[in-house]
């Protein structure tokens, strides 16, 4: 992220081409980069340059490749993701021969979206 007196900016680097976008509705007098991949000002918690809606700016906190949370939801980038446990909830690569990224004491997850093991 980058700011100026007038506005934020999301820097995204994807393929080798990168990108420069505004954020639309943040605003820079209170902005807080957070990572790379999220941010919040005293309104809204953004991922790169979208608001992620119903997310609560004074418990968000960042988990780790591109997963976030508050008091009520995961999020993966700006998608909700219901299903996941708060409690239990953590980002974590795969340690088997098939690829997850994040789990809880329910699910398994890829990207946000829940993932199943494959049987033998």
């Amino acid at each position: 992220y980058a700011k100026d007196k007038n506005y934020v900016y999301s820097y995204t680097l994807y393929d080798y081409e990168s990108s420069l976008s505004r954020v639309a509705g943040a605003n820079p007098l209170t902005f807080l980069a957070l990572d790379d991949s999220f941010g919040k000002d005293d309104s809204n918690v953004f991922s790169y340059e979208k608001i992620i809606a119903d997310a609560d700016v004074r418990t968000f906190i960042v988990l780790d490749y591109n997963y976030g949370k508050d008091k009520n939801f995961v999020y993966y980038t700006t998608k909700k993701i219901p299903e996941a446990d708060l409690a239990t909830f953590k980002v974590e690569w795969s340690k088997e021969d098939w690829f997850y990224d994040a789990l809880d004491k329910n699910h398994f997850y890829a990207k946000g979206s829940i993932v199943t093991k494959p049987t033998r």
